[in-house]
Parts: structure tokens; C-alpha cells; sequence
């Protein structure tokens, strides 16, 4: 599960599907505007205006044949988010909004991958990429941090 589908989502999102994952749930409640092209990659001119998940969805869907895209065009919220999230053993978070990192701490998932979205995501390198993994049980969390 991918919530957010913009800067960060759009090219994990790729990856996920060009690496075979057979079921990728996108959340995000906006649509593609000019301004996010530079670095929403999914996204053409052509999409302007138009459901970022939608566009995702049917991109992903022609990369992929196998991988089954299910589409939320919604902001991930306190009515939701249970309902949601709990399908899916994996959930990274793309997203900027603080308010939405926590409604994905409680232990539904038991499994989710935050990306830093204010430039430590990118290590020290250009070919290592640090991501703050935070592992979240009922009890506890425990948040550990690996090069890829």
C-alpha cells in the first residue's frame, strides 16, 4: 500500500510494479498539476487535472499485466485509514502530511516504511538510499535505520 502518490509515490510505485508485487493499493486525494510535474514521474502533461490514482492505476496496470492496482481517490483519515490500511502487510508512506504518518503508527499495519520526505531519504551517496523503517507492534515500535 502506497499512500500518497506524488514526488515520493509515483516512483515507488513504479519499482513496486516493475518488480512484480501482485497487489499495490495507491492512496491520494489530488490530482496531477503542472507545478509537480519535475518530479511526480508518472505523470504527463496530458494527465493535467485528472485523478492522480487514476492516472497511476492505468500506468502501472501497462507496465505490469500481473500486478492488480486497487485505486483510492481519497485523503487517508480517522474514517478510513483502518478500513484501508488493513488489507495490505506493507504500507509505505509518501506523504507530507504529519497528521496522516499518525494515523498509520496504531498496530494496523504491523509493517510500514516511512520516506523521509525532507532529503535524508537520499544517504550519503548517490547510490545508497536510507530509509527509516519503523516496525510497529501493539506493544511497541522499534525504528531502525538500513542502506539499500
Amino acid at each position: 500500500m502506497l499512500v500518497g502518490a506524488g514526488g515520493l509515490g509515483s516512483p515507488a510505485a513504479l519499482y513496486l510494479a516493475a518488480a512484480g508485487v501482485g497487489k499495490i493499493g495507491l492512496a491520494d486525494g489530488d490530482v496531477v498539476d503542472f507545478t509537480n510535474l519535475q518530479r511526480q514521474i508518472l505523470y504527463s502533461l496530458d494527465d493535467l487535472g485528472r485523478s492522480k490514482v487514476a492516472v497511476a492505476g492505468a500506468r502501472l496496470a501497462g507496465l505490469n499485466g500481473h500486478t492488480r492496482v486497487e485505486t483510492y481517490f481519497l485523503r487517508l483519515d480517522e474514517a478510513n485509514a483502518g478500513e484501508i490500511v488493513s488489507q495490505y502487510d506493507l504500507v509505505v508512506d509518501c506523504t507530507d502530511a504529519v497528521a496522516t504518518r499518525y494515523l498509520l503508527m496504531p498496530p494496523p499495519p504491523l509493517f510500514v516504511i516511512w520516506l523521509d520526505n525532507n532529503g535524508k531519504a537520499f544517504g550519503k551517496g548517490p547510490y545508497e538510499l536510507l530509509l527509516r523503517v519503523r516496525l510497529v507492534y501493539p506493544i511497541y515500535a522499534v525504528a531502525v535505520d538500513f542502506p539499500i
